[in-house]
């Protein structure tokens, strides 16, 4: 729109061959003019004049239009700034209660851990945790590099392998017990130990051996059971045990490592905060921190698991020991007198005693300085007594 001073100066120019008009044609005319730059009309075929009181009228109109458009489009900025900050605020809100939310997941477990719900009977959340585990696997061309990565390829729970034939080694980052991954690469007809296990943080690996000549056990039960500190406030339980009957078992860490008297001398279970006896899922105010729930053997006997807990830490627990029950643990539920002091699980039929293993990369023996044996040998090989002597020139002396 033009300016009043430019109006004034169209104005006060004289216009040849034009007569004035009266205020009559004004009203619906002159704002097409001062658009157009144009201070005229045409009336009857004929051209006029604007008057200057007609012209300054409309632009007075013209004026208080666009000053109630501007408080309009005020009106409207107002309104959507308000929006804007209402929205923020909402989704600040928001994120707040996502991090509320958060932060009590990552009170039951780690930060990565997607938690679906708890199981009732074993006591453990469905979780999913990676850790890393290195074995070091037989291995003389690129034919079993290719068969040990077939193998464990589109595998569930595999979330990569490393393969190096030089150094035979086999890295693999798995949510699946050390066991299950090991069958696997054994199932190609190559030998496989496990050297080393580790996680994100890598704050520490243990191992128990149960039964056998190592720890302690009833009849024919034995296995072993890894632990793993894979960050402030979860540890990985990763285990294989033979022998047990099918069905739920309790599995607990008890107090003491003194398996002099079998697993009757272990003491209770490992509880620094004197609390009643729970589920792995409840509160460290109603659990002891040695509550891991129940494991499950299948009709073969064997009892794999992988499970994650918040309570406990690595290092706290080296020195003490791992138990197995031969019946479920009640979790603290049961109507028993002994169901909050162990979850009247039965009798220990193995334990052992909790030990600092190795982490990733850690490892790197290949012969028993001692004896001599391989470690290709030494599941075949007792843990001691002349019987695991082999001929090496050290033993000949």
């Amino acid at each position: 729109m033009l300016g009043n001073s430019r109006v004034a100066a169209e104005l006060a120019a004289p216009q040849e061959g034009l007569s004035s008009m009266s205020d009559q044609c004004i009203p619906f005319s002159i704002y097409g003019w001062i658009t157009k730059s144009l201070p005229y009309c045409v009336s009857e075929g004929k051209h006029y004049k604007a008057s200057n009181a007609a012209i300054m009228s409309a632009l007075d109109a013209q004026n208080q239009k666009d000053e109630t458009s501007k408080e309009s489009n005020v009106n409207v900025i107002v309104t959507v700034v308000g929006i804007t900050i209402g929205l923020i605020v909402m989704t600040f809100l928001i994120i707040g209660i996502i991090a509320m939310a958060q932060k009590r997941v990552r009170s039951h477990t780690s930060p990565v851990n997607p938690i679906i719900n708890p199981n009732p009977v074993s006591g453990h959340f469905n979780m999913c945790i990676m850790g890393r585990i290195e074995f070091t696997v037989q291995m003389t061309c690129q034919k079993c590099v290719n068969k040990i990565r077939e193998s464990l390829s589109n595998v569930k729970g595999i979330e990569s392998i490393d393969i190096s034939l030089d150094n035979e080694t086999v890295i693999v980052e798995t949510s699946l017990p050390s066991s299950e991954v090991q069958e696997k690469i054994e199932s190609t007809g190559r030998r496989a130990v496990l050297k080393g296990y580790g996680g994100g943080g890598n704050l520490g690996a243990a191992v128990a051996m149960l039964g056998d000549a190592s720890g302690c056990g009833f009849g024919i039960v034995k296995g072993v059971v890894r632990f793993l500190q894979t960050d402030e406030n979860t540890c990985v339980v990763d285990g294989t045990l033979d022998g047990l009957s099918p069905g739920l078992h309790g599995l607990h860490i008890h107090e003491c490592g003194d398996i002099s008297q079998g697993c009757d001398s272990v003491g209770g279970h490992f509880n620094p905060r004197n609390t009643r006896h729970g589920s792995p899922d409840d509160e460290e105010s109603e659990r002891h921190a040695g509550d891991l729930g129940n494991i499950t053997a299948g009709p073969d006997g064997r009892a794999t698991f992988r499970l994650m807990d918040k309570v406990i830490k690595l290092w706290d627990i080296i020195g003490r020991s791992v138990v197995v029950t031969d019946g479920p643990d009640d979790l603290g539920r049961g109507n028993h007198p002994q169901s909050l002091q162990d979850g009247n699980a039965g009798q220990r039929v193995a334990c052992g005693i909790i030990a600092r293993s190795a982490g990733m990369f850690e490892n790197s023996k290949r012969i028993c300085a001692c004896d001599g044996v391989t470690l290709w040998d030494e599941r075949e090989k007792p843990l001691a007594g002349p019987s695991r002597q082999t001929n090496i020139p050290a033993n000949n002396l």
